[in-house]
């Protein structure tokens, strides 16, 4: 696949608020599915059909823990991005308050 493809692929990925949620969550902590669960509120299949797209993509590992799995981020690069994309938004949303309170 190419640059682009790919590029494409993992926009595609972050699109979801649902998976933005989990990657939250999954910042600072390795965590199991029930832990996120109980986190995010999501209920289980979502989940793991969210995980399965983020692992996929490399976002996500899972390590084997007795019967259960535990998943954390793999590599945190992704976080830039995320927190980049967060910045602008937030940069544009005051801006935008700024332009309205000047106008009242």
């Amino acid at each position: 696949m190419d640059t682009l493809g790919a590029a494409a692929e993992l926009f595609g990925a972050l699109a979801e608020p649902a998976r933005l949620h989990l990657l939250t969550e999954l910042r600072n902590d390795e965590l199991s599915v029930a832990e996120l669960i109980e986190l995010t509120g999501l209920k289980q299949v979502n989940i793991w059909k969210h995980l399965h797209l983020l692992e996929r993509q490399e976002l996500v590992q899972r390590r084997k823990v007795g019967r259960s799995f535990r998943y954390s981020i793999r590599d945190d690069q992704v976080f830039r991005l995320i927190d980049l994309i967060r910045t602008t938004l937030e940069d544009d949303n005051a801006r935008i308050r700024k332009l309205l309170d000047a106008e009242i």
